[in-house]
């Protein structure tokens, strides 16, 4: 179990009605093993939340885990600080046993999963448009392209690119800076993705219980042989060729835009590694 070092950030002040706004409304909550957790979009957040839901007792877990993201945003389950008060929300938030954590992930390798999953291997699936079609309408729409076209797609490039040229907080979820999620709570302890056997390992002595473990990079995103141009490729050029190493995607000119457009997440992980060690 780490000790607790508060990970104290430049954010809003929190007052009853953040409670029901994104970020704090969609923060989990384990009452029964007194663990506070921030879901972050790309940062094995399915999995993590699954394994909310296995340390706590709520009612028709096994119906939950079906869909944990529709179920625990659309229905009242006391998973989530949507489903209380602002009044106990804010005692949860502040109470001295609550361990609050977060995990965070290299951003060059988040953005690279994010589209792999949702720009590539299942790019024409309605649930992932409804995030995509954002950035796929305009890039498109610039290159004269009335209408969005999500099998033809864009390109990795095309995909930094116009994310980066965005204010951060008009972002999906999926690839916002990460701090933004962290706004509204000091958390006591921040993960680097690398460490998810550790969260799960932290998990399982606070609640009593046996988890499993998850599944290494289910997406195969970074993996493979090094492909010259990757970045520039369409999504079907990207399939036909299979895994791709990440050095072929995150070439300089793009890794320098993405440090600088996420330099608040990069210092997050830096300042854990100064403070942690590791």
């Amino acid at each position: 179990m780490p000790k607790k070092l508060t990970f104290r950030l430049d954010r809003h002040k929190i007052d009853s009605s953040s409670i029901q706004n994104w970020p704090l409304r969609q923060v989990f909550v384990s009452q029964r093993a007194k663990v506070i957790y921030c879901p972050i979009g790309k940062v094995a957040c399915s999995f993590l939340k699954q394994q909310m839901v296995r340390i706590s007792d709520v009612e028709n877990p096994d119906w939950i885990l079906q869909d944990v993201h529709f179920h625990t945003d659309h229905s009242y389950t006391g998973l989530q600080l949507k489903d209380y008060t602002p009044q106990e929300a804010l005692r949860i938030i502040s109470s001295p046993e609550m361990f609050r954590f977060a995990v965070l992930r290299e951003p060059g390798a988040r953005l690279l999963s994010a589209y792999m999953e949702k720009f590539v291997i299942n790019r024409t699936m309605p649930n992932n448009i409804f995030h995509t079609r954002s950035v796929v309408e305009p890039v498109q729409h610039a290159l004269g392209r009335s209408n969005p076209d999500f099998e033809h797609g864009i390109t990795f490039r095309q995909f930094i690119t116009e994310v980066t040229s965005r204010p951060p907080r008009e972002l999906d979820p999926h690839w916002c800076p990460q701090y933004l999620y962290l706004e509204g709570i000091s958390y006591d302890w921040i993960y680097d993705y690398k460490e998810i056997d550790t969260v799960v390992s932290m998990l399982e002595a606070r609640s009593g219980r046996r988890l499993p473990r998850q599944p290494s990079n289910v997406t195969g995103s970074g993996l493979g042989c090094f492909q010259p141009g990757a970045a520039d490729l369409l999504p079907s050029q990207v399939e036909a060729i299979g895994q791709i190493s990440r050095e072929s995607f995150l070439q300089d000119d793009l890794q320098k835009a993405i440090k600088e457009y996420y330099q608040a997440d990069y210092a997050i992980l830096r300042d854990r590694t100064a403070k942690t060690g590791s």
